[in-house]
């Protein structure tokens, strides 16, 4: 396991992935900043607004599936081209050999993601007016009044917010990480690896099965976007954990495909 998550966290590909998300949460903040430059500060957005404003009209929203494979779930075909999984799996088994991979795939992603946020976030409320309505009422930002934002705002300048954001994106980016993981182990391309699990998010999201068969699935990015409830924090954490587990069944029998007969 120590030998694998340090692979995971010193690859070039953790530190690409991570990078990635960060420049593209600032396609939002740094024009919107610099835009207003010259006003009062009290007329800037502050430092809430330009911390998920990256996430709200930016493109971290799309290109958060596509990172999240590349922090390390893309070296699965590595081990497969280069013969390295074979001898993992005899030298353990192959639950143990799943377990590992998983584990520290899920986590590199989680981290490269969740991480380069919670690195965007510290930068700009280290740059920006902090969120505080009741100071600044320019700064307000209209979350739905029974979203849980709405209430999170105004607690300690909408630390729960950054807070539940971090782990919104951490959690889904570690799922999304399992994904090419299965994808992996049945087509060992790195560049399928990373576009096949973006390619079912953006069918996810732009409601497929509604025109398919009649019915909607809870947006796939329920998890770190304004409009949370409770009940949609459940029903998309019920959706993630369906893929998660079907992922790592589909991954499995992968695993136990080419151990056996590759």
């Amino acid at each position: 396991m120590k030998k694998e998550l340090r692979r995971a966290f010193t690859s070039p590909s953790f530190l690409l992935s991570a990078l990635i998300f960060f420049v593209t949460l600032q396609g939002y903040a740094v024009p919107a900043y610099f835009s207003t430059l010259s006003e009062p500060a009290k007329y800037r957005e502050s430092a809430l607004a330009l911390s998920l404003g990256g996430i709200f009209f930016g493109g971290a929203i799309l290109l958060q599936p596509f990172c999240s494979p590349m922090a390390h779930a893309v070296s699965q075909v590595d081990d497969l081209r280069s013969g390295f999984m074979p001898w993992c799996v005899l030298r353990g088994s192959i639950k143990q050999y799943i377990f590992i991979k998983s584990i520290s795939s899920f986590l590199a992603a989680a981290i490269a993601i969740g991480g380069a946020f919670l690195f965007h976030a510290i930068i700009w409320n280290l740059v920006a007016l902090p969120y505080n309505p009741n100071v600044y009422p320019e700064h307000e930002i209209g979350f739905f009044n029974e979203s849980l934002f709405f209430a999170w705002a105004k607690i300690a300048n909408g630390l729960p917010i950054y807070a539940e954001v971090s782990l919104g994106l951490a959690f889904t980016a570690g799922v999304w990480s399992i994904v090419a993981l299965a994808v992996s182990v049945w087509v060992p391309d790195r560049l399928l690896a990373i576009t096949i699990p973006a390619c079912i998010y953006e069918l996810w999201s732009s409601s497929l099965t509604y025109y398919l068969f009649g019915f909607r699935l809870i947006s796939p990015s329920t998890l770190f976007n304004d409009g949370q409830t409770p009940d949609r924090i459940r029903d998309a954490l019920i959706a993630y954990g369906v893929i998660l587990l079907v992922s790592l069944l589909t991954y499995y029998a992968g695993v136990r495909r080419r151990s056996c007969y590759a």
